[in-house]
């Protein structure tokens, strides 16, 4: 199967997910990604309509920048230790794998350098599996929210979270359904705030999409 047939089968799977909850296809972005993936991979994919990728390390983000087509949206979305934020600064308009107010005070003091506002979504460990990272407390994701309000060159777009690796569907419908009621939490908080949820990878993005997902983060499967 090409990259043109694996994109629109995708596709099709996430528009009959969502049909299935009553909600619109058009409502849930969907984003490659493009870890250990070669720029000719990525290339097949983007120009079968995808215009959105992520990627997990800040190395190979550099080293693809200069293959990525223009009209593509790059996000960062894997794990930033405080020596690589200016990197990922330049190279992507969203880090969604903030968990650490340290991150958030890099990113903004970078993104001010390179004269840009830095969109980043908060990372939640809903699965409370201790691998995974991200903030596990309302308070600790109160802080985040609250200091990415005050910091100039950062706007807060959302929250994103990764499912625990597991066939007990349940289990991962939980750790997605948390993320939801985080939203619905924090939209009391800051009503005016962007809530955008971004959850749901290869192996979870129909369960994802039954449980509010706006954006999947969808790998191997474009892939393989």
């Amino acid at each position: 199967m090409n990259a043109q047939d694996r994109t629109a089968e995708i596709l099709q799977r996430i528009a009959d997910a969502a049909v299935q909850c009553g909600r619109s296809p058009d409502a849930v972005a969907v984003m490659a990604v493009t870890k250990t993936r070669t720029p000719e991979a990525i290339r097949e994919v983007t120009d079968a309509g995808i215009r959105l990728i992520g990627e997990n390390r800040v190395q190979e983000l550099a080293a693809k920048a200069p293959d990525i087509d223009s009209g593509v949206t790059v996000h960062m979305i894997g794990p930033l230790q405080s020596n690589k934020v200016k990197t990922a600064v330049n190279h992507c308009s969203c880090i969604q794998s903030v968990d650490r107010e340290k991150i958030l005070q890099a990113i903004d003091r970078w993104a001010g350098a390179a004269g840009k506002v830095m969109e980043v979504m908060i990372e939640v460990n809903t699965s409370g599996e201790s691998a995974k990272h991200g903030v596990q407390t309302s308070d600790a994701l109160y802080r985040l929210t609250d200091l990415a309000c005050e910091l100039p060159q950062v706007e807060f777009t959302g929250l994103m979270t990764i499912g625990p690796l597991t066939e007990d569907e349940q289990a991962v419908r939980r750790a997605f359904a948390r993320l939801y009621e985080l939203r619905v939490e924090l939209s009391r908080r800051y009503p005016d705030l962007p809530m955008l949820l971004s959850m749901g990878m290869s192996q979870d993005f129909e369960l994802a999409v039954r449980e509010g997902s706006d954006m999947l983060r969808i790998g191997g499967a474009f892939f393989s």
